[in-house]
């Protein structure tokens, strides 16, 4: 016998593809943030409609969010620079063992990757890569952290594919701070219109 088509969707509703009960996501914007003391001058954070702008920092600016996720888990985030040639993007988060800061921009406003593995920032070590992003656009973050395992992609394209395993995860000191979960620019104007996430936890 076939379901009346108004619990066909209501199941639809409530189960993923997988058939696993769907995760809601988290909104760290939403959810409650403060401005990061200790980064220098302490620049301007506001937030305009659902977007959140940090004026340029001498040398940092930053926001640490209240809602924190706990390994393991998924993120989505959309950025861009406004001005500056540094970071637009140093987001900091946690890892099983640990914490890691996803850059983008620093460095003369190219270098991107992830700090730090083993000891090294994320402009020496495997994860290191040269893409720059010109004021004006906006870059989409897909972020996905498991027991053993980081992946990242940017605006859509897989960009990094890190295994954790026997991995040691740290901050710089100058973002220690920041931890457990924030957002940072380095002497640049920014721009952050989503960040939310999601446990992985019962998802296929």
């Amino acid at each position: 016998m076939r379901a009346p088509a108004p619990l066909l969707l209501l199941l639809a509703a409530r189960a993923s593809p997988g058939g696993e009960p769907s995760t809601p996501w988290v909104d760290a914007l939403a959810g409650g943030w403060e401005r990061l003391d200790g980064y220098g001058s302490g620049a301007e954070v506001t937030a305009e409609g659902a977007d959140l702008v940090l004026a340029p920092g001498y040398p940092l600016s930053g926001v640490r969010f209240a809602e924190v996720p706990e390994p393991p888990f998924e993120l989505e985030a959309l950025a861009r620079r406004d001005q500056g040639d540094d970071f637009f993007t140093g987001l900091t988060f946690p890892v099983p063992h640990g914490h890691l800061t996803l850059v983008l921009g620093g460095w003369g406003g190219a270098t991107c990757g992830l700090s730090c593995l083993d000891g090294a920032d994320a402009s020496s070590n495997a994860t290191t890569r040269y893409l720059w992003h010109p004021p004006g656009q906006w870059v989409r973050i897909g972020l996905r952290v498991e027991a053993d395992r980081l992946t990242i992609a940017l605006d859509g394209e897989p960009t990094w594919d890190v295994d954790l395993t026997d991995t040691t995860c740290s901050l710089r000191t100058e973002v220690l701070a920041s931890a457990p979960f924030s957002w940072s620019t380095f002497s640049t104007g920014a721009t952050l219109r989503r960040l939310r996430w999601r446990p992985l936890t019962g998802r296929p």
